[in-house]
């Protein structure tokens, strides 16, 4: 985490999002809580952004950022399982993406005709993607200006259910998302969902991502609070 997002990361929009974030997913004991937790970090999201960061740049049809490597935990991996894996054409779809090319730029399995399959249940990363200027996505590797609050956000948010759940020793390291789905994508809606909350890790290494600063310092930050619980 930069200086700057470190600064956002201190406002008390996002330490409020944070907490409540970690309130409810640290009492989800059920597959219908979780899917609630879902549901309630969703709405407080729609809520601040639409109340200090309205988005004018990004809208139906608009798929630029949906052809880039997506950093997921494992429950959100499960939730757009859950979303997604009865739709036409999902697993042939997760399993031709998972085994594209790492190094190009790879649309997301849950894209169809431009447009995200599973657009309400979809993960952190892709909520706190935005942009001002659809112009300057479209440029190839091209940078753009976007709301760095509302990235923070969307991370303020799935850092306080990663504490919440690693707490719970349930497994909270970061995946590729095309190559996660396709571990899951044969198995049937809520089975994903319900054996992640039982305490297996369904994810083989392969689908891991590095461990940035922010995700190392989250991990830490569990060590720590479960050492001081025993």
């Amino acid at each position: 985490m930069n200086p700057a997002e470190a600064t956002l990361a201190e406002q008390p929009v996002m330490q409020r999002a944070a907490r409540e974030s970690y309130r409810v997913a640290r009492a989800a004991a059920t597959g219908e809580e979780i899917l609630a937790w879902a549901e309630t970090v969703v709405e407080m999201e729609q809520e601040a952004t639409a109340s200090h960061w309205p988005l004018t740049a990004c809208g139906p049809g608009c798929a630029h950022c949906c052809h880039i490597p997506v950093e997921v935990s494992p429950v959100e991996v499960t939730i757009l399982h859950r979303a997604s894996c009865l739709l036409p054409g999902y697993e042939e779809r997760v399993r031709a993406s998972a085994s594209a090319d790492a190094e190009g730029r790879v649309a997301c399995p849950l894209l169809v005709a431009n447009r995200c399959v599973a657009y309400a249940a979809r993960p952190a990363a892709c909520r706190g993607e935005n942009s001002t200027s659809a112009e300057e996505c479209a440029q190839p590797r091209g940078s753009h200006h976007y709301y760095g609050e509302v990235r923070m956000l969307s991370r303020s948010v799935i850092g306080g259910a990663t504490i919440a759940f690693g707490e719970r020793g349930l497994d909270v390291r970061p995946l590729l998302l095309r190559r996660a789905l396709a571990e899951v994508a044969h198995l049937p809606p809520d089975e994903p969902l319900e054996r992640w909350l039982a305490g297996e890790v369904l994810f083989s290494p392969a689908s891991r991502m590095p461990y940035g600063r922010r995700v190392k310092s989250m991990l830490l930050q569990i060590s720590r609070r479960k050492t001081q619980l025993t």
